[in-house]
């Protein structure tokens, strides 16, 4: 028998979809051709020859030293498995690019389950290959255990506060925005490989910031931008060999999902977003070429 909390529930979802296309409609954001910005035009806050920088760009001002050990391991291993059979130059060059090749075939894997998990957001009856059904079967488990409705797949978010002393300006697209049995918005990004960074979970909480200022008025109210949640949901690299990687559950995560998919969700959403915020006043402090000494003529 269906509630009234299901009927309210399932109104919301039919009426927060429909003013995400009215709004999607008014609004487009667009790449630049470098694909370094973004442009927003229809929103008469934002001039449409601003060009929004990435969300990755600004948490590019954090250092990752974790990234350097993995093309420093990468490498190694590389060095260890082809020793003796080529020349020292030939064992430099293929050690040097080894994490890269690994990198992209993780992100190929990557790409696909992403496109896959679209496909099925649209048409929950679209083919899977075998290749991806473990990682069908981790997703369908979380949609049921969150009574996940999906609203949007690949959906451009902006912001362009100017408040405060330094403009926050950024923008990017979320790979997925939907709403849970409570009522609350969901953002879900999808990332690959063997494990997740803490600048993953600033994303997130970027796309909470954009998600408010582009929704607010548009198709969500003040107090659904403080009840945001927001997902990593991490697929594993078909170059992995080794099982413990992808089968071992995270010391943190809450949840029993499939092994070949890990979903984490990002702590106190709305509270982290000061962190995101500081970390784009760092990333204008350093871009900045006339706001750190004093200028003195010469005499």
């Amino acid at each position: 028998m269906t509630t009234t909390n299901e009927l309210d529930l399932a109104t919301k979802v039919a009426d927060t979809r429909k003013a995400i296309e009215k709004w999607q409609s008014e609004v487009q954001v667009s790449l630049s051709d470098d694909y370094k910005n973004y442009k927003v035009e229809g929103d008469e806050r934002i001039d449409s020859n601003l060009h929004l920088p990435r969300v990755t760009q600004i948490n590019g001002v954090l250092e990752q030293k974790g990234l350097r050990y993995v093309a420093m391991n990468a490498a190694l291993d590389y060095v260890e498995e082809h020793i003796g059979e080529t020349s020292v130059e030939a064992l430099i060059e293929g050690a040097r690019g080894e994490s890269e090749r690994r990198r992209d075939g993780a992100a190929n894997f990557g790409s696909r389950a992403h496109a896959l998990l679209n496909f099925l957001a649209r048409d929950p009856n679209y083919k899977v290959d075998p290749e991806f059904d473990e990682v069908v079967s981790g997703w369908e488990k979380f949609k049921t255990e969150m009574n996940l409705e999906i609203l949007a797949t690949e959906i451009p978010l902006y912001c362009h506060d100017t408040n405060g002393s330094v403009p926050i300006t950024f923008a990017g697209t979320a790979d997925l925005l939907g709403m849970d049995g409570d009522g609350n918005f969901v953002i879900v990004d999808y990332k690959t490989g063997s494990g997740l960074r803490a600048t993953d979970a600033l994303q997130q909480v970027a796309y909470s910031l954009a998600l408010a200022y582009c929704g607010i008025g548009n198709f969500m109210d003040a107090r659904d931008a403080v009840s945001m949640r927001a997902f990593v949901v991490r697929f594993p690299s078909e170059l992995c060999e080794d099982p413990c990687t992808v089968h071992k559950k995270p010391k943190d995560c809450e949840t029993e999902f499939d092994p070949k998919v890990h979903i984490k969700e990002v702590k106190e959403v709305v509270t982290q977003q000061e962190f995101f915020v500081a970390t784009a006043k760092m990333r204008a402090w350093k871009s900045g070429r006339s706001n750190k000494w004093v200028r003195r003529s010469n005499r």
